[in-house]
């Protein structure tokens, strides 16, 4: 069972998948994995923000060379479903 609370889930999520490993199939696992990635990033982003630091120099740039997050992930899926 999950802990109530956003930041109770967050620390408990990361066991709860590692014991969930061995009853899902890998692509669901992996799906997971990566929504649990953005989540923290999202949450270090907020604690920038929150702090007042310039949480633009924390983020490395859009690999597109666009310096826009939007359309840098735009074009990465569009790649990802030719």
């Amino acid at each position: 069972m999950l802990p109530e609370g956003h930041a109770a889930l967050l620390k408990a999520l990361p066991d709860a998948m590692y014991d969930a490993r061995t009853r899902l199939p890998a692509m669901l696992m992996d799906s997971l994995d990566e929504q649990l990635r953005r989540v923290q990033q999202l949450q270090a982003d907020i604690g920038l923000i929150e702090h007042g630091s310039d949480w633009s120099l924390a983020r490395p740039a859009p690999m597109d060379g666009s310096g826009n997050w939007a359309s840098a992930s735009a074009a990465m899926l569009t790649s990802e479903r030719c």
